[in-house]
């Protein structure tokens, strides 16, 4: 028997609103696999060729023009068009909690900005870093200026006192963030941004941790010269392309398997971040760059090794054998020489009066020449 007019209608308005509903899931559903398909293929397809599945002409065109008024509204409309193509830093447009934004200004020949990468509950390391080395008024006629940065903490009354400190030193800058070891990339971003953002005059960019005690002195005299003739230069301790495993397994630096797929070892030039010496004309170019470049929570490699590489002719100087890693032997360049020529050394550990022993020793190794240069209270009194 023919089924009715009306089991025909039934049957029809089943099949339509079948159709709706799979209509509506697969709307619902194809983003998303888009978006997990598309993390894992660029940031993969990223190591091997920078420029691979984006679409960065109208980007990457002008990563060396000058930077306008302008550049802010632009870049953070162009970060919410590709925000939802995949991961990329949270600091490329989250908001600050705290900015000092008045560092630098107002401030003539600014040699030096530091910027440290530094934990919330670190105020003591903050403290002895702003009285000894990194102190504004060591020179007569150069400047220089320290920012440190951290994320958010969990915990009241610390932040309660990183508020304080804002208010006492203005040097600080909180970013939108929980301040965790696997955030340091989105820290790192955040330094850039606000670098290129509120101090674009200073002449040379010096990344530290906080743990670092920096001699500002062979910083002046020895590789500020090198960078008034040098663009586009990174100095640090430099790790060569294919030599650093990706280590697959248990330990703080374990990368999933599905990040730089079919590597063994970081297919790019990067550094290592406990200090880092850049040249004013890569820290915009940087941070644009991390526009186009798929987040990757090992902030060395992706700071200091997959942002140069998508800016590109990026030239890296190894300076590793005037940095010392393991304080021991920085300690006894400084304590039992009469000229040490580190420029860094890895210091804090668990004495927060190695800080000060260093700065005195540096103190009493000056040049002829940074003794001009030297605010003369901070010298030492001669018999």
């Amino acid at each position: 028997m023919a089924p009715s007019v009306d089991m025909k209608q039934y049957f029809n308005i089943r099949l339509k609103t079948c159709i709706c509903y799979s209509a509506v899931v697969l709307l619902l559903v194809t983003p998303i696999l888009y978006h997990t398909l598309s993390v894992t293929y660029t940031v993969s397809r990223s190591a091997s060729n920078p420029d691979a599945g984006y679409d960065s002409k109208d980007l990457t065109a002008d990563f060396n023009r000058p930077s306008t008024s302008a550049d802010t509204a632009h870049e953070r409309q162009y970060t919410r068009k590709i925000a939802k193509r995949t991961l990329y830093p949270l600091t490329i447009d989250s908001p600050y909690v705290i900015n000092s934004r008045n560092v630098c200004t107002n401030v003539s020949n600014l040699k030096f900005l530091i910027i440290v990468h530094t934990s919330t509950d670190h105020f003591q390391r903050r403290r002895i870093m702003r009285e000894t080395w990194a102190n504004k008024n060591i020179f007569k006629t150069v400047n220089l200026r320290i920012v440190f940065f951290f994320g958010l903490t969990k915990d009241k009354t610390t932040q309660e006192l990183i508020e304080n400190e804002s208010i006492v030193y203005g040097d600080v800058v909180q970013g939108d963030f929980l301040d965790t070891y696997h955030n340091l990339t989105h820290k790192g971003v955040l330094a850039y941004r606000w670098t290129q953002d509120f101090c674009q005059q200073a002449e040379m960019i010096v990344k530290v941790d906080d743990d670092v005690f920096l001699n500002v002195f062979i910083l002046l005299e020895t590789y500020y010269p090198k960078f008034q003739s040098n663009n586009r230069s990174i100095l640090c301790h430099f790790v060569r392309k294919n030599k650093s495993a990706i280590h697959r397994n248990r330990t703080k630096w374990i990368v999933d398997k599905h990040l730089f797929s079919g590597f063994a070892f970081y297919p790019v030039n990067h550094c290592l971040g406990y200090i880092v010496l850049i040249s004013r004309d890569l820290i915009r170019p940087m941070y644009r760059a991390s526009f186009l470049t798929p987040f990757f929570w090992v902030d060395d490699v992706y700071l200091y090794g997959l942002l140069p590489n998508k800016v590109g002719g990026v030239k890296y100087g190894d300076i590793r054998y005037s940095l010392d890693k393991k304080t021991n032997k920085g300690l006894e360049c400084y304590f039992k020489t009469k000229k040490c020529s580190y420029l860094a050394v890895i210091a804090w550990k668990d004495n927060k009066h190695l800080f000060e022993q260093l700065w005195y020793a540096a103190l009493s190794q000056l040049s002829p020449k940074m003794k001009k240069e030297v605010n003369p209270l901070l010298l030492p009194e001669t018999p």
